[in-house]
């Protein structure tokens, strides 16, 4: 990526004197559409966007959708016309892999080229030093790129599994819709470890503390030493917390959280314990969207924000 480059699908970019300021990007600089639901950068520097449409790809010049007419049978792509394109991660040899219509979908840098990796019904893809990791209808799954192939590694039923995050310690952090379970090893029985209702999002800090994402009760922290703490608009209103609803998580350089809500974009400075909030304003360098639903830290320490329908 030959220059910096600004998103919202928004891009965040702390300015001395000035504090925060967003640049925006939407369907006049080429985003298929404004839904953004995930995003990464690949090992060349390039933006990867998931949408309502499909993916968007920002090379710092120019956006150009993904052709995955190649790849996909017609009952695919009939799903791929019907359905948005979830988290996107990459491997160690630059490869790119994502989910649209519950296909696990590889693009190769080798070739320009994507193609359906498994049948196999998935609904999460993380990836951990350098290696692919899926959850499907039964279980944890990982992909073998020397044999080409999805491979079963731990046979699992959990119902409503909405992420799963590989602590640096091996540890594996289930999320679902009824509770939050632990893994000691990636081949060990999931054990309930906190009854938490509607989770969305698991993230690991630097400091090694979980952070998990609630739909219902805002924000869990479970620290290092294992202390699990909520905050939520009830208790945390006095440091400046009042959304409930709360999606994506991320951590900026400077150790500092980014929370996306349902109603604004939420820093957390752990020092001082206070939440800052950003909305939809009128000003220019103001989010064009309040309803925030991806974000990501890229190689240069900025912050991508992903709306719903606002870029």
């Amino acid at each position: 990526m030959k220059r910096a480059v600004s998103i919202l699908i928004q891009l965040l970019v702390i300015l001395p004197g000035y504090g925060q300021y967003f640049h925006h990007i939407g369907i006049r600089e080429g985003l298929s559409q404004l839904y953004v639901k995930s995003i990464y950068q690949d090992k060349h520097g390039r933006m990867w966007f998931g949408t309502n449409s499909g993916i968007d790809i920002y090379d710092g010049n120019s956006m150009y959708a993904l052709d995955l007419t190649d790849c996909i049978s017609q009952n695919v792509e009939l799903l791929y016309n019907k359905s948005s394109a979830d988290k996107i991660v990459g491997d160690e040899a630059g490869d790119v892999y994502f989910i649209v219509g519950g296909r696990f979908i590889q693009y190769r840098h080798a070739t320009g080229k994507c193609r359906v990796c498994s049948d196999t019904p998935v609904s999460v893809v993380r990836s951990h030093d350098g290696a692919v990791y899926l959850w499907g209808r039964e279980g944890l799954y990982a992909w073998n790129s020397y044999h080409d192939r999805l491979e079963l590694i731990n046979r699992i039923t959990l119902d409503r599994v909405t992420d799963f995050v590989i602590g640096r310690d091996g540890t594996v952090w289930i999320a679902t819709g009824h509770g939050l379970y632990r893994m000691d090893t990636l081949v060990t029985p999931p054990v309930l470890y906190a009854p938490l209702r509607s989770l969305n999002a698991l993230y690991e800090t630097s400091r090694g503390d979980l952070w998990i994402a609630s739909d219902k009760q805002g924000i869990y922290r479970k620290t290092a030493d294992g202390k699990l703490v909520n905050y939520n608009k009830s208790n945390s209103s006095d440091i400046g917390l009042s959304c409930d609803f709360v999606r994506d998580i991320v951590e900026d350089r400077a150790g500092n959280l980014w929370f996306g809500t349902f109603d604004g974009l939420y820093k957390y400075d752990l020092g001082q314990n206070r939440f800052s909030v950003f909305k939809r304003g009128n000003t220019l360098g103001s989010l064009a969207n309040s309803s925030i639903y991806s974000l990501y830290s890229d190689d240069q320490g900025y912050i991508w924000i992903g709306t719903y329908y606002g870029g």
